[in-house]
């Protein structure tokens, strides 16, 4: 048996909308547009749950990373001086700084990083989505004073993002997904849609940011 007929075998067993959405693919005319203010990048699934924000209630491992937030926070705080933050500049407004510093890429764990981390590692290793998979990231994320991160969209809506605020200056650090703003607060996790059109300000003063 060929591959060639394996592949268009499994192809033909798929649900409706996945073969609909693999056909479109590969005849370079993938779905990127879905709701008002939603595209991907990338690839957009039909039919899947749209909304820019969803309950974190409904994700099980939402719960062990708000009980675990002080810890968490903690183990980061260990890592300021560290050399493996890397800048972002795509999105980033002039004048802004945006750094992260990464435990899982595309599913697979960086392990120098991920070795300086155990308390968290051992969190997240309670989240097997994270790996494995090539839609998996987590790492740390750092907005200087004054960034503004401009408008963008993710590449995909088989996935959702989520933020677990750590270091929250109180009323200056907020989200905007689609239409609706919402401020971060520490210790309470915040799920979205990263393929409707997103962008975060940390309204900080350089002369506060150590508050």
């Amino acid at each position: 048996v060929s591959t060639q007929s394996t592949g268009d075998e499994l192809l033909e067993e798929s649900p409706p909308r996945l073969r609909k959405t693999i056909n479109a693919y590969l005849t370079g005319k993938p779905e990127r547009k879905g709701k008002p203010l939603q595209k991907a990048t990338f690839l957009l699934y039909p039919e899947l749950s749209a909304e820019p924000y969803h309950d974190p209630k409904g994700f099980p491992w939402v719960q062990q990373l708000e009980n675990n937030w002080l810890k968490i926070r903690e183990e980061f705080l260990g890592l300021k001086n560290q050399k493996n933050f890397q800048r972002i500049f795509d999105s980033v407004k002039e004048g802004g700084c945006w750094n992260t510093y990464t435990l899982v890429d595309q599913g697979t764990i960086k392990y120098e990083n991920w070795a300086r981390c155990p308390i968290t590692a051992s969190i997240l290793s309670s989240i097997p989505i994270l790996f494995g998979n090539c839609l998996g990231y987590c790492y740390f994320s750092v907005l200087g004073p004054g960034t503004h991160v401009l408008p963008h969209y993710g590449v995909s809506n088989v996935k959702l993002r989520g933020h677990l605020p750590l270091i929250v200056p109180q009323n200056k650090s907020r989200i905007q997904v689609g239409e609706i703003e919402k401020y971060f607060h520490e210790g309470e996790c915040l799920i979205f849609d990263d393929t409707f059109i997103h962008q975060v300000w940390n309204d900080e003063t350089i002369e506060n940011q150590d508050r």
